[in-house]
């Protein structure tokens, strides 16, 4: 069995996002963010997982707010381009993705960009 400290944890915030747009999201205002993300923090946890498609029927509203309560600052943040139509997984689109990403999350960098594919 691993050991706690070799076991990285890691918060998935793909319910973070616009409630108005996605009925599966639990966390929308800045404030109920922070409370999600506190507990986490306060339970050691230091890297969240999201996507420019998160929440499935919001794309990107995760990113934006983690953005809005400046969730960089404190995490490490990964997040993934998904591929929705032909042609999304050239060059100059992910860089278009990590571009937006890097925006909406307000932060310098991430940590990891996955190519995540998904159907619509």
């Amino acid at each position: 069995m691993a050991s706690s400290t070799s076991l990285k944890i890691i918060l998935g915030v793909a319910n973070c996002g616009d409630v108005t747009r996605d009925t599966t999201v639990r966390y929308d205002s800045p404030e109920d963010v922070n409370t999600y993300l506190d507990a986490f923090y306060d339970r050691g946890g230091r890297q969240l997982d999201t996507a420019r498609g998160y929440p499935p029927q919001a794309p990107g509203t995760s990113e934006e707010r983690l953005g809005t309560v400046a969730a960089g600052k404190r995490f490490t943040i990964d997040t993934k381009v998904v591929l929705f139509v032909p042609g999304s997984h050239v060059a100059a689109k992910i860089l278009e993705s990590v571009d937006n990403s890097v925006e909406l999350l307000k932060t310098p960098a991430i940590n990891i960009e996955y190519l995540h594919f998904q159907t619509v």
